[in-house]
């Protein structure tokens, strides 16, 4: 986890191969390990070792569950597979409603598909309120807003996000999209 905090993915993944040498069931380390995978791009493998977290996840308890469920929707996400990605966001989800990451992404990538606003937009606002003051939390608020056509609260939502986050190109992307339906 620490060298991921600090982009060493390839010294995570050796680690990551060592550690499960000596634990081999270990579901955390093999969802570091696919985590920093996936964070490579390496689909294939990210795929391998998260499935295998989840595989070997049976008795962990419902947090642990939830962290490896919610890297399977980012992973499924990325490689397009759609509704393996949102049913994966919704175990993560069921098993810990408050998982803020998860709860972020899920309602992301449901208004970018412009699918399930609703439920992208419970998500998003729970998100926002275990983490008031997040400016990526924001700007996927303001996004789901602005997909509903809620173009004043969007405007609300994403002036907090640029107030709280560092600048980007999305985020002012997101801004310039709102302010033109305005």
């Amino acid at each position: 986890n620490v060298e991921l905090a600090g982009n060493k993915l390839d010294e995570a993944i050796v680690d990551g191969n060592e550690a499960l040498t000596h634990n081999p069931n270990s579901v955390i380390i093999s969802y570091f390990v696919g985590v920093a995978y996936m964070m490579k791009k390496d689909h294939d493998n990210a795929r391998l070792y998260l499935e295998r977290a989840l595989d070997q996840s049976a008795n962990e308890n419902d947090f642990v569950k939830s962290m490896v469920y919610g890297g399977l929707g980012d992973l499924y996400h990325e490689i397009k597979m759609t509704s393996a990605s949102e049913v994966a966001y919704d175990e993560a989800i069921k098993l810990d409603s408050n998982n803020v990451t998860v709860l972020n992404n899920a309602a992301y990538y449901l208004a970018v598909q412009k699918k399930d606003l609703e439920k992208a937009a419970a998500y998003s606002k729970r998100s926002n309120e275990l983490e008031p003051n997040s400016g990526t939390f924001e700007d996927t608020y303001a996004w789901v807003l602005f997909q509903q056509e809620k173009y004043q609260e969007a405007l609300v939502w994403t002036e907090k996000a640029i107030k709280n986050s560092e600048p980007s190109a999305d985020l002012y992307e997101h801004y310039g999209d709102i302010l033109r339906k305005l």
